[in-house]
């Protein structure tokens, strides 16, 4: 997937940081760390930090292209956001989807997510 809300290596640097906060990841196994950050009218997430030891890609995605990939989906998986990280950590779509699920639960508004929640199916191999 081209994304066209991907900020270029200048914009990057100009990401400011409004929010920190930690989820369970799908398993429940480990607890993910995560930024969301703020340029103009657009806002972005990133993965900063794992428990649990596993890899993640640490790259600012826009809010809108997870929106845009979860958008009248009724079925999803960590596979959903795959498009996002190509060619990176296969653990990086599943734990971002941890943290779109934390912040759907959350009441402060610091981003806009999906008007309905999507329903969340762990896969087999985070089942085990």
């Amino acid at each position: 997937m081209k994304t066209t809300s991907t900020p270029n290596e200048e914009q990057l640097l100009e990401i400011q940081v409004v929010r920190t906060a930690s989820t369970l990841s799908l398993s429940e196994r480990s607890t993910i760390n995560y930024d969301i950050g703020s340029l103009g009218d657009s806002q972005y997430i990133r993965l900063s930090g794992n428990s649990g030891g596993g890899l993640y890609c640490k790259d600012w995605v826009a809010v809108a292209d997870i929106q845009a990939l979860l958008s009248g989906n009724p079925s999803v998986t960590s596979k959903t956001l795959q498009p996002l990280y190509a060619g990176k950590s296969a653990n990086s779509p599943g734990f971002v989807l941890a943290c779109v699920n934390d912040m759907m639960k959350d009441s402060t508004p610091t981003t806009s997510p999906p008007s309905k929640p999507a329903k969340v199916k762990k896969s087999a191999k985070a089942a085990k």
